[in-house]
């Protein structure tokens, strides 16, 4: 890397380096995608949810306190996680809910897969455009720390 001692070489110097940083984890997604098993095309989204629900406790329902919209394939799934609520986990039809806190986008049901598992996280996911967020960024802060759970259990 190349520094000058003035500071608008510095900033040049961020640049390249936040230049190689996003190489980097492009590098990652493409390599890390090219992982995922392609016997199993066509996985259970519910199916996949429903494995979750013993992993989630009361305290980290209540943390989140939202309602969010899962979106992978044009299929929609409504995620309850509201305080005063049974956790409710279903399968919707194509119209959207008004009172919607937190909208995530997925191209498919792997990605969702291997973000729970740990394989993927979330921040590489969403800079690489596999994880589009609508809606209230801090819900998407705190779901953030549901896949840290799920990550570390044994899903």
């Amino acid at each position: 890397m190349f520094c000058l001692r003035n500071s608008s070489s510095r900033f040049i110097t961020l640049i390249r380096s936040s230049g190689q940083l996003w190489s980097s984890i492009r590098m990652n997604v493409r390599m890390s995608h090219s992982f995922v098993a392609n016997d199993n095309s066509d996985l259970d989204i519910m199916k996949i949810f429903e494995q979750t629900k013993p992993f989630i406790t009361n305290e980290m329902k209540n943390e989140i306190n939202a309602k969010i919209l899962v979106q992978i394939s044009g299929e929609n799934f409504l995620l309850d996680f509201r305080s005063k609520k049974p956790l409710q986990m279903n399968q919707i039809d194509r119209k959207i809910p008004e009172n919607i806190d937190l909208i995530l986008l997925l191209p498919d049901s792997k990605i969702l897969q291997r973000i729970i598992k740990g394989e993927l996280r979330t921040s590489i996911a969403y800079l690489a455009g596999k994880l589009k967020i609508r809606g209230d960024k801090h819900v998407a802060f705190r779901m953030k720390k549901l896949f840290n759970t799920l990550k570390s259990s044994s899903f």
